[in-house]
């Protein structure tokens, strides 16, 4: 407790995998996840960091059926803004989620469209999902399951350096249901 409690939350044990005394010292092998968010709080909190203004850019799409409001974007939104950042109006962009738009393929556009609208990091991705069938190859009576993926990048608009990079996919098991 005393460990996690002077990690002031950057490091969080997520599952001790083996402990021993050895020789008067305790030895412990865990799973550790870390995270930089109470970094940013910290450095936030002492004066060091700038308020960051972030646009996000997450075109969604079920089986080739754009949507009209992406909840990968806006959940990307929800979290930035409660961790302290300042989010730039989706309806400011609305027009550039087409995947064939040239802010996806066009670095230097990219870049004068987000500085016109004040951006200093934007969010970029895209998300899919599509109709899942059961293990025999039906729908699910009363259901509609689906696989969906979500992939994003933070960009750094000033110098195009990719500051982060996932992505994450949430496949329905194979549900028998005869």
């Amino acid at each position: 407790d005393q460990i996690v409690a002077q990690a002031g939350g950057l490091a969080v044990i997520k599952k001790i995998l083996s402990e021993k005394r050895e020789n008067g010292f305790f030895k412990i092998v865990a799973e550790v996840e870390v995270s930089a968010v109470p970094l940013i709080d910290i450095l936030r909190r002492n004066g060091l960091l700038r308020q960051w203004r972030v646009m996000v850019v997450i075109p969604e799409v079920h089986v080739s059926r754009p949507i009209p409001d992406p909840a990968g974007e806006t959940e990307f939104i929800r979290q930035l803004t409660q961790a302290g950042f300042k989010t730039i109006d989706p309806g400011q962009y609305a027009s550039i989620r087409r995947a064939d738009s040239e802010f996806f393929t066009a670095p230097r556009k990219r870049k004068a469209f987000a500085e016109r609208h004040g951006a200093d990091i934007v969010i970029l991705g895209e998300a899919f999902s599509e109709t899942a069938q059961d293990a025999s190859g039906g729908l699910i009576a009363g259901m509609i399951p689906c696989n969906a993926r979500i992939e994003a990048r933070a960009i750094a608009v000033e110098t195009g350096e990719i500051i982060y990079a996932d992505g994450y996919q949430t496949p329905v098991p194979l549900l028998h249901t005869s």
